[in-house]
């Protein structure tokens, strides 16, 4: 009768552990990666190209009834000296539950913004300065046109907010920590995702608590993609600004090419802004053609007064971004890629030259 016992126990662990799937996936960058700044210095490296390698951990619990349990952690290692790039799970980390109603998350993850920007961007937010894509600022990033958070960077701090009153921008503002996300499930095409990040500045903080507010509506279904995302950051003890951001974008498959575009517009109000009013556009095309799919993306930012977002400092942005991606194979393909800021920095103390980037390099999903 024990044994019995015994077994039926092994049988139902193992059975609960088979409801349970962990998954390590990810998407390798290595090439030559030459980048020339907005004060004209050149660097030239091995290292992950246009867009940063990463790697995730992904769980899920089948709890019955159509309810899950989930984590995501994801982190960014380097090809250039295989370090990771500051917090180990610096792309995400959320523990979550979700079902028929939806799913929430706790943790850190992508601002609503992100999922409006990443299809307009149509290389999934891979191409650009130094990474972090070609709509808007990532790490040493020179020029920006279209904003990924209104709010908070990689640590908490400000991120548009922090600019508006003179800060310089985080590195990663295309994520928000301390979060609470909630998704719906998708009606015919249509969802939405709201979302609420604590600021972690106690309620008598002189300026504020930073924290941070933010709702997306999208609808995808056939070739039509439209999306609007909006977001507001109230103002924390270092940066005594409020600010809001509106993204609107859309992307339509004509077959032989698909293109996007999109509009951002921002405001900041308080007494240490340095700006109230900042404008972004942006157009993308891809053809596909065989193996081979080229692409071009366009847009500028405005930005008026003279404290804009971290280095650009008010001036404004005109991108240009040229490239094609080759696939060898369904996980493998060459990559080459260039970018340059027709406006740079110009009139910005030292900072005259125009920013660009040659990228040649292999990709690789697993």
């Amino acid at each position: 009768m024990k044994k019995t016992l015994v077994a039926l126990a092994a049988l139902a662990s193992i059975s609960a552990f088979a409801q349970s799937t962990v998954t390590i996936s990810g998407r390798l960058f290595a090439g030559y990666n030459s980048f020339k700044n907005s004060a004209g210095t050149t660097t030239n490296s091995i290292g992950n190209g246009p867009a940063a390698s990463l790697m995730t951990i992904k769980g899920t619990e089948d709890m019955g009834g159509g309810n899950s349990a989930s984590f995501y952690l994801e982190m960014q290692p380097s090809f250039s000296n295989g370090s990771t790039a500051g917090v180990l799970f610096n792309r995400g980390a959320w523990l979550g539950l979700g079902g028929g109603w939806g799913d929430f998350k706790l943790g850190r993850t992508g601002t609503v913004a992100m999922p409006v920007i990443c299809t307009v961007d149509q290389g999934s937010c891979l191409t650009g300065f130094n990474g972090g894509g070609i709509l808007f600022g990532g790490t040493n990033s020179t020029s920006r046109w279209i904003s990924g958070n209104v709010g908070r960077g990689q640590n908490g701090n400000a991120g548009m907010a922090a600019s508006a009153g003179g800060g310089t921008a985080q590195p990663d503002v295309t994520r928000v920590i301390d979060a609470f996300t909630y998704s719906s499930p998708n009606f015919s095409g249509v969802s939405a995702q709201l979302q609420y990040a604590l600021g972690n500045l106690p309620s008598n903080t002189a300026n504020g608590t930073g924290n941070t507010l933010g709702l997306n509506v999208t609808y995808g279904q056939g070739p039509l993609f439209v999306g609007l995302a909006l977001q507001k950051a109230n103002a924390d003890a270092a940066f005594n600004v409020t600010g809001s951001m509106t993204t609107l974008g859309a992307t339509y498959d004509f077959g032989v090419a698909k293109v996007g575009a999109a509009y951002q517009s921002e405001s900041a109000s308080g007494a240490a802004a340095l700006w109230t009013s900042a404008k972004g556009m942006a157009l993308t095309v891809t053809a596909p053609f065989g193996a081979a799919t080229p692409y071009i993306r366009l847009g500028n930012h405005k930005t008026n007064g003279t404290g804009a977002f971290g280095v650009n400092n008010g001036a404004d942005s005109a991108i240009v971004n040229v490239g094609a991606n080759y696939s060898l194979s369904k996980r493998t393909l060459i990559n080459l890629d260039f970018a340059t800021d027709g406006k740079g920095n110009s009139g910005v103390g030292t900072n005259t030259s125009k920013p660009t980037l040659l990228y040649v390099g292999v990709q690789h999903y697993f």
